[in-house]
């Protein structure tokens, strides 16, 4: 059985983001944020040449017009730079 941080993993690097809706319908993960918060540290420990950016988007709930605003994870692959940068750190 693959663990849920496994999962989010593999669909951040087959789909590029995800968003808590997705994680709990696709792939039965109801604690996006926990998940993301150990890719971020499992990549950190690697030095991984990807990072997770956190955005929020604007979601418009269709029986009461109230907008809220979940957080979308992308996966991002690390510039020279920013690479360079953490060596030197």
């Amino acid at each position: 059985m693959l663990s849920q941080k496994i999962i989010i993993e593999k669909w951040l690097h087959d789909y590029g983001s995800i968003t808590g809706k997705e994680a709990m319908e696709k792939c039965g993960v109801y604690r996006l944020s926990n998940c993301i918060f150990k890719i971020r540290e499992k990549q950190k420990l690697t030095k991984s040449k990807y990072y997770i950016e956190t955005t929020y988007i604007d979601v418009v709930n269709p029986h009461t017009g109230a907008i809220s605003h979940p957080a979308m994870y992308k996966l991002c692959k690390k510039t020279i730079l920013q690479t360079l940068m953490e060596k030197t750190k």
